[in-house]
């Protein structure tokens, strides 16, 4: 392999990490527990104290009830399923010590009625399972809901699998996470400065019955980054850009009408970053910039480069107006890729059968002797050395 290929692919890893590393950057929360730390078995009691496994409670509803302070846990024993009422915390924690949900012993444990947040901050979520409830995780659309990590959770055979339905709703960190089977949208997004980073999201929009569109990610948040996710087999979208300022890049998205979107419905423009991203398997449009919505007309400005797009039909890029600008710079279909790869296979074929013709016409010479030396063979014909 050649230095400068070598070069290539380590700036472009390095790019990769450098992004990740920034997807990451909010979780000031993942900081050690300072706090108490409370566990709940399907064996416990409510009556006990639920300092220590063999004390531990024994339902959702103790936990809604308890007084928690900013830096404790509450750790639900893996395995288990906890059934009894959702999950709804009334405290918050703090910038560095954030109120921990999650799970204690081999596996995750599953919170089977969800969880609903309203006017609380700096919560996090982490190792859990939620299923069979129509929102997995929802915040209320009358109060702000900020500061909020979701990560290393499984949510399946859900409605929504985390809906953030407040406009208000500020720096939420969804991060590792696997989704599977919705009947909505996989994630529906309102809000500001949000990070999507490293989630496998799969088989969204099942539901035939619901008329309206659903995505993979329903991203109606400004300033908002979506990175290195796998998005694959959803309805409409695997994007549905919405807010200004959103970038998205890394991500793998696969088998949908529409790759990455844009409707707009942010009064504001911005400059909306879309890049290398690998989009395979679309129908409609590998990337879709729509002309008007209910902002009125699209007025973002996008810069869209080195992107790979595949489509099964459709078009690679269907890209409207704007009155904004576009940056297009490197991006190109797998089949013109494929096609110069083929090119350069029959060039090289081609060199080879001049090469192989080249030797066969050359003849061999009689040796000449020379006193005290070896003999010396020497070759004729066009294209060799004498």
């Amino acid at each position: 392999m050649q230095a400068s290929t070598v070069a290539g692919r380590l700036r472009w890893l390095c790019a990769i990490a450098m992004a990740i590393a920034g997807a990451t950057a909010p979780a000031a929360n993942g900081q050690g527990p300072t706090g108490a730390t409370y566990y709940v078995s399907a064996s416990g009691s409510d009556a006990n104290s639920g300092l220590a496994p063999e004390f531990a409670w024994r339902t959702v509803d103790r936990v809604n009830d308890a007084t928690l302070a900013p830096g404790d846990r509450v750790l639900f024993e893996a395995g288990s399923t906890f059934s009894d009422t959702t999950l709804m915390p009334d405290e918050s924690g703090a910038a560095a010590h954030p109120i921990t949900f999650g799970s204690y012993g081999f596996g995750r444990a599953t919170l089977g009625a969800g969880v609903w947040l309203s006017d609380v901050d700096w919560l996090t979520f982490e190792n859990l399972a939620l299923s069979g409830v129509e929102q997995g995780i929802l915040a209320s659309a009358r109060a702000d809901v900020d500061q909020i990590v979701i990560r290393h959770m499984a949510i399946r055979d859900v409605g929504v699998a985390i809906n953030s339905a407040n406009a208000s709703n500020d720096s939420w960190t969804i991060a590792d996470n696997e989704i599977e089977r919705t009947r909505d949208s996989g994630l529906i997004l309102e809000g500001h400065g949000f990070t999507v980073a490293r989630n496998t999201i799969v088989d969204t929009g099942l539901d035939a019955s619901i008329g309206y569109g659903k995505h993979g990610i329903y991203l109606d948040a400004a300033d908002t980054r979506v990175v290195a996710n796998t998005i694959r087999g959803f309805s409409a979208n695997g994007v549905s850009a919405r807010r200004r300022n959103s970038t998205i890049e890394y991500n793998r998205i696969e088998d949908g009408p529409i790759g990455i979107a844009w409707f707009q419905e942010d009064p504001l423009p911005g400059t909306s970053t879309w890049r290398r991203n690998t989009i395979r398997g679309t129908t409609s449009a590998g990337i879709y910039v729509s002309p008007v919505d209910s902002a009125g007309p699209t007025r973002e400005s996008f810069v869209i480069a080195g992107n790979v797009l595949a489509k099964a039909a459709g078009r690679s890029m269907d890209l409207s107006e704007t009155r904004g600008t576009y940056a297009v710079r490197r991006t190109s279909s797998a089949q013109r890729r494929a096609r110069r790869a083929r090119a350069h296979r029959r060039r090289a074929r081609a060199q080879r059968r001049r090469a192989s013709r080249t030797v066969r016409r050359g003849r061999r010479a009689p040796a000449r002797r020379h006193a005290g030396r070896r003999p010396i063979v020497l070759w004729t014909g066009a294209g060799n050395r004498r």
